[in-house]
């Protein structure tokens, strides 16, 4: 769920010839939660039977629409149709209608818009040190932007550093703004201190001892919230216990590395 937060848009594959698995709709409840755009790709159409394919597709189709129309998506959603890997070949692979699904993203897909006014804030998803070099932190700009030479502050060890070079997809760049893909390099900072987290701009991210917000169930979640109940909930790619407060029915409690900070539900 860490990383569904930095998805813009999402293909959702189901194999035709099984529908909507378990797993299916665990993609499909991350996409109700995080995206405003999904597209559909039906694969494996290659076994179905070749006199009979097309009749099949459409009924599947229709069938798969019924439950989208359940979904925020609605029964409109983009679909289409494809075999990635005509009879599962190692090599020598062989697609079918593959023109299909970037016919479809061409038409309906619309690079969102960029923010690069404000701080920089990152979201970091792994680290680790290049010996006679430095320490790269991988991640996604979620807010402004960066160039080589700024000050980055780490504020979960509480360091600031400068950005020393940066890639993006294996390519220097100078500068990455929100969106951005971006392997970031630094001196003088402890891989073994950051796994995942944050960066940003110097004294952006503050912390706090407590703080109250609202919170709202997903539909999907089908049973009461009472006291002494413990949950996981995900902010970026962190994860922390929640628990309902003794104290008051109306506040729920979140451990953060051994502090509770009550939280209004």
């Amino acid at each position: 769920l860490g990383g569904a937060s930095i998805i813009d848009v999402m293909i959702l594959v189901i194999d035709i010839t099984k529908g909507i698995q378990t797993q299916t709709a665990e993609c499909l409840v991350i996409g109700e939660l995080i995206v405003g755009k999904m597209f559909v790709v039906l694969n494996k159409i290659d076994l179905l039977p070749e006199n009979d394919r097309q009749t099949q597709i459409q009924k599947k189709t229709e069938a798969l629409r019924k439950v989208f129309s359940k979904t925020r998506f609605g029964q409109d959603i983009q679909m289409t149709h494809i075999s990635a890997n005509v009879g599962a070949q190692e090599e020598n692979v062989n697609t079918l209608d593959v023109q299909n699904v970037i016919s479809m993203l061409l038409k309906n897909f619309e690079i969102p818009k960029r923010n690069v006014e404000g701080p920089f804030l990152y979201l970091i998803d792994h680290c680790f040190s290049i010996k006679g070099k430095g320490t790269v932190v991988t991640g996604t700009v979620i807010q402004g932007k960066v160039k080589i030479n700024d000050e980055v502050e780490f504020p979960m060890i509480k360091e600031t550093k400068k950005v020393k070079s940066m890639q993006m997809f294996k390519k220097p760049v100078e500068q990455g703004q929100q969106g951005d893909r971006l392997a970031l390099l630094f001196t003088q900072l402890d891989a073994e201190k950051i796994e995942r987290g944050i960066a940003c701009s110097p004294k952006y991210v503050k912390e706090v001892a407590w703080a109250i917000i609202n919170l709202e169930k997903v539909k999907y979640f089908k049973h009461q919230i009472k006291t002494k109940q413990k949950f996981h909930i995900t902010s970026g790619h962190q994860t922390c216990l929640l628990y309902t407060s003794d104290a008051a029915d109306d506040l729920l409690c979140v451990d953060l590395g051994g502090r509770r900070i009550l939280k209004k539900k």
